[in-house]
């Protein structure tokens, strides 16, 4: 739970940039030790790429009940966000774990440095969730996942260390891009099932050693 010593600030037109229902950009001056959270409220549709990309003053987010979807970006660079907040009202998305899932699919589309995936197989696809979510040093994705998409983990620059279930079926292309930090995965499976589900040899970067079962290797990607 974070702290309640945050500035609440509700997204309108006076603070954003909206199209037609949808946040484009987040314009707030962004005043120096002010730490916030943000509101976005009933009559918001969706958050468009980078609508808040680079706001280190955001640390919680709550989303209204009639967003119905939110880009992968949307957050990206958000360094010190750790809380999401989905309105239990709302029927096309819900937050479990500091994660923000789609009803319809099992599909997690937003996360952040405090992001815990639910182990329930509520969630099937971690999609490009993570994308450039700065914070993030560590992640487990639990068993009943089944995909990674493509730039899942993408610019994750301070990621040090993952660990992928024995449910995965697909990495995807560059799923872990950016991520010069990376270490070290751990997969609950043999080294050749893991060749068998990456997309391509320029999913994990080729610094990290996956450690499987039956043995270690390492990454491919330049």
């Amino acid at each position: 739970m974070v702290d309640d010593n945050l500035t609440e600030e509700i997204i309108t037109e006076d603070n954003a940039i909206i199209q037609d229902g949808v946040v484009v950009k987040y314009v707030a001056h962004n005043l120096v030790g002010v730490r916030k959270k943000i509101i976005i409220p009933d009559e918001i549709l969706g958050i468009d790429f980078s609508a808040f990309e680079g706001r280190g003053e955001i640390e919680s987010v709550v989303i209204g009940k009639n967003v119905q979807s939110i880009a992968c970006s949307a957050f990206s660079g958000c360094i010190n966000l750790r809380e999401l907040i989905v309105s239990s009202d709302n029927p096309h998305l819900y937050s479990d774990g500091n994660c923000i899932i789609r009803r319809d699919n099992k599909r997690m589309i937003i996360g952040c440095k405090a992001s815990v995936i639910p182990a329930d197989g509520s969630v099937t696809t971690v999609w490009s969730a993570f994308h450039a979510c700065t914070g993030l040093t560590e992640i487990a994705i639990p068993e009943g996942v089944e995909r990674l998409n493509a730039l899942a983990f993408y610019g994750c620059e301070n990621l040090r260390e993952a660990s992928l279930p024995s449910t995965l079926k697909f990495v995807g292309h560059e799923a872990y891009a950016g991520c010069k930090s990376l270490k070290k995965i751990i997969f609950n499976g043999s080294a050749e099932r893991f060749l068998t589900i990456a997309d391509d040899n320029q999913c994990i970067p080729k610094r990290a050693v996956i450690q499987c079962l039956d043995g270690n290797f390492f990454g491919a990607e330049g």
